[in-house]
């Protein structure tokens, strides 16, 4: 009985084994721009792998994890936006009470990265701002330079 699992896992393991990752199909494909660049190889070899590529990216697997992913995303942010209004004495479901005369301060900064993905930072910054202004607070953009106490070329 034992000996029986013990086949069917390592036949699954070879299977796996035999079958290309996705990074290793889409690494593999020939470029679509640069002094190589060849647009009838590269469709020729994207319809070649285009079973595997569909297989992966349609799968129910990637789209709960997808899903997930913008949830947790959604709910950070709005835990977040709500630790920061409390800083300011309000919540995010109460509009700001008319006594309340603080004016809340957004950098300006831009962050970039190397391999040119998508910064969160400025995702966020958005929500925050479209989230504090709806509940009736005041928000400007701040260049960070301004702010700090000491000259930034010393």
């Amino acid at each position: 009985m034992a000996e029986a699992i013990l086949d069917g896992i390592e036949r699954r393991r070879q299977a796996v084994e035999k079958r290309a990752s996705i990074s290793h199909i889409e690494t593999s494909l020939p470029p679509c721009h640069g002094p190589e660049a060849s647009i009838s190889n590269y469709t020729q070899r994207e319809r070649e792998v285009e079973g595997n590529l569909d297989s992966f990216y349609g799968s129910v697997v990637l789209k709960k994890r997808k899903w997930n992913t913008r949830k947790a995303r959604a709910e950070e942010y709005r835990l977040t936006v709500d630790h920061l209004s409390q800083l300011v004495g309000g919540s995010t479901g109460a509009k700001r009470d008319e006594d309340n005369k603080d004016i809340i301060g957004v950098g300006l900064g831009k962050f970039s990265s190397k391999i040119r993905l998508s910064s969160l930072h400025e995702s966020f910054q958005s929500y925050f701002v479209q989230k504090a202004r709806s509940l009736g607070y005041i928000v400007v953009g701040v260049n960070e330079l301004y702010t700090v106490k000491k000259c930034p070329t010393c």
